[in-house]
């Protein structure tokens, strides 16, 4: 599919800013590629992203 589609997604590039934090930026490289009603795996990695982004704001 990848070569149909010219697209990859790189694991390691979308890794490196939910490691860092930076979860709105995980989020948007996420977005490029699905969406949250795509499917039940689109919606669960959404799901841990902003529960992610809620803790720390509860943290804060």
């Amino acid at each position: 599919m990848e070569k149909e589609t010219k697209l990859f997604f790189d694991l390691d590039y979308f890794a490196r800013p939910v490691i860092d934090a930076h979860l709105e930026e995980a989020e948007k490289y996420l977005s490029s590629f699905t969406e949250v009603n795509d499917n039940m795996f689109s919606a669960r990695i959404y799901f841990e992203l902003r529960r992610q982004k809620y803790l720390e704001a509860l943290h804060k």
